[in-house]
Parts: structure tokens; sequence; C-alpha cells
């Protein structure tokens, strides 16, 4: 019986896969998205951005008076720079210099020192750890903590850090994305060039511009349909104590959505959700792993796919243990949370830091097939 069902589950997921894999590449993951900088508008949230938490100082500099919504739009400048970065991306750090150079060079400049102003985002870092690394790289510039991914998933997901945005204020006010650039800018001279002419540039040659493509890639899974239902049976097995196990696929993956599987025991049922996840930095990979939940919330399991540390070698046992131990027996219902000096795998804090923010999204999981 068991091998009945695992061979048509297989059967349905090939088949399930074949028919997501013919639809427009927007609508799969693992297919080359093309991000338009005209989506990229003020509709989309950069104006919307709030700065309320940066510090008094960091908000003059910015221009953003007491009576003055703190937002992105509200910034005095015709130019702002928005860097999305992480203080552990490698790359990130060796543009600091670069654009504390950039900002140096802004600051002594009359006219450019009232039209442009420069911010970054800290994608995944929290108040303590940007406080840390700008005190450490002596950074010049403010940076808006975002622990949580939200301005990054809102805005920019699946771009990699660093990943430097140049928005021009419009007649109307709005702010018109006029430039992006993804990965290290190793020189401020020839970034600093663009500023120039994007203020110089007429408002509409630079609109007629911003149907230029930017490609993110979505990595594709690391293990063959065959090779994950093996996983996911073995997991489902391991929690459940039953060889007879019947496991039906709930949910396939496509885009942000991650695969769910269902295993039903005589005495329970248990949830395999499988993530699949863009790296945050540029010179990071995937975060490919799974998870397992009980009908409670209750995680029961963690297994590996694909996870690396820095210098991009794989986890080893020791690092498959500490994610463990901070993972099981949590629950999916409340928020985790994310401490880096707590839950990070040692050389490894982005994609902890990656794989907290989807356990957060378990909430959603347990009520969309839990019923």
């Amino acid at each position: 019986m068991k091998n009945i069902c695992f061979t048509a589950l297989l059967i349905c997921l090939s088949l399930v896969r074949f028919l997501v894999a013919d639809q427009p590449p927007e609508a799969v993951a693992g297919a080359s998205k093309k991000v338009k900088e005209q989506e990229a508008s003020p509709d989309s949230g950069f104006g919307s951005v709030d700065l309320s938490e940066l510090s008094v100082l960091n908000k003059q500099y910015l221009g953003l008076e007491d009576d003055v919504k703190p937002t992105l739009k509200n910034i005095d400048a015709d130019v702002v720079i928005v860097e999305f970065m992480s203080v552990y991306c490698p790359s990130c750090q060796k543009q600091v210099p670069i654009f504390n150079e950039l900002y140096s060079a802004i600051k002594k400049d009359a006219m450019l020192q009232a039209k442009v102003k420069m911010i970054s985002i800290g994608v995944g870092n929290n108040r303590r750890e940007v406080k840390h690394f700008v005190e450490e790289r002596k950074v010049v510039f403010p940076i808006l903590p975002d622990p949580k991914f939200a301005i990054y998933e809102r805005l920019v997901a699946a771009m990699r850090t660093p990943y430097t945005i140049m928005l021009r204020k419009d007649r109307k006010g709005s702010l018109m994305p006029v430039n992006f650039h993804m990965g290290l800018i190793r020189s401020y001279e020839s970034y600093l060039a663009k500023i120039r002419a994007a203020i110089q540039q007429n408002e509409d040659t630079l609109k007629s511009k911003q149907g230029e493509t930017i490609d993110a890639k979505h990595s594709e899974l690391k293990l063959s349909a065959e090779e994950l239902m093996v996983k996911v049976s073995e997991s489902m097995i391991r929690v459940s104590g039953d060889e007879d196990i019947n496991i039906t696929l709930k949910v396939v993956s496509a885009r942000k959505e991650p695969e769910v599987y269902e295993g039903s025991s005589k005495d329970a049922r248990f949830f395999a959700v499988v993530v699949n996840r863009e790296a945050v930095c540029d010179v990071c990979h995937a975060i490919q792993f799974m998870y397992t939940f009980d009908e409670k919330g209750k995680i029961v399991d963690f297994q590996p796919i694909y996870l690396t540390k820095d210098g991009n070698k794989m986890w080893d046992e020791k690092d498959i243990g500490k994610m463990r131990s901070r993972v099981i027996g949590r629950s999916i219902l409340q928020s985790p949370g994310f401490d880096p000096e707590i839950d990070s795998v040692t050389s490894a804090t982005i994609s902890s830091a990656v794989m907290f923010q989807a356990l957060s999204k378990g909430q959603e999981i347990f009520c969309s097939n839990v019923k």
C-alpha cells in the first residue's frame, strides 16, 4: 500500500510541476523574474518607507523636520540614494568606504549637498546590529534597520545585497527610480557621475528609460521530485513512527509559496514544509530546507536540503545540530523572532536570519492547511 501511494504521489508531483513549468516565467519559481524599474514606482511603496527609527541627527541630515512625517518621500532632496545591504554581507562591508567617499564628495559640492541624500536599509538587521556596524565601520550615512525583512520583501525581494537604487523626485514630488545597481559599486567617482546625470536630465527623458529590466534568477531546488519525496517520507516516518503513513502534496511551489506535504497516520497528521529562499547577499547561495510540524503547530523535525556558510561551504553536522536545537519544539503559531547571538549558525548569520524569517510564515501555512 505504501509503495502504491508513494508511486502515485510521484506521478502527481511530476505532472503538477510540468503544468506549472508551462506557465509564464513570472509565475514560476526557478524561472527568470523580470523586475521592471517602472514597477518600482512610488505606488510600490518606496515613498512610504517609514524612517521613524532613525536618530534625530540622521533625520536632520535627511531634512525631516519635526512636523514632517518621516518617510522616504519626505526627504528634503531631489535625488535619494537607497542602498539595501546587510551588516554580514562581504560586498556591503567593502562598499562602506566607497559610500563614505561618495557621501563626502556630495557634502563638499554645494549644489549636490542641497539636492542629494543617502540612506541604507539593513536587510534582516536589528537596531543593535546596525549600531555596532556603524560604529565599527565608521559609517557616515544613515542605516535604517529592517529586522523582519519587511521593507526588503515589499520592494526588492529576490534582489541581492548590496542593491542600490537612485530615486529622483518628479514634478509632483513623487520618487521616480532612475538607476538600479546590484552588487558592489567599485568607484564612487563613476556613481557620482550618474548622480549628476540624473539631476541634469529631463524628467521625461528619464521616464522613457524606465522600461529597462533587471534579471533576478530564482534558484531551482537542489533535489529532484523523487529525492524530495524520499526526504519528506523519511521525516514523516521518523516523527510519526508509522511506516505506512499516507503522504499527499498540499501546495506546489510557485514563486513565494513553499511546497507543503501532509502525512496522515492512524493517530495524527503532520505537515512538511519545503522552503526554497533566494540568497540575500551577492556572494551567497540559495537557502533550502524542510521543517515538519504537527496538528498543534509544534515543529517536530528540521532537515537541510542545501545550506551553505561563509566561503560557500556546506553546513556540517554541528551546524545542523545547532539549528535543530533552536527550531525543534517551537510553535509556528508564534513569531519565532531572531537573535543573531543565540540563533545563528557560526559563519551563516544571513542564512540563519532568512530561515527564521521563513519560519515566521508558519502561522499562515498552518491556517491554510490544518483544518
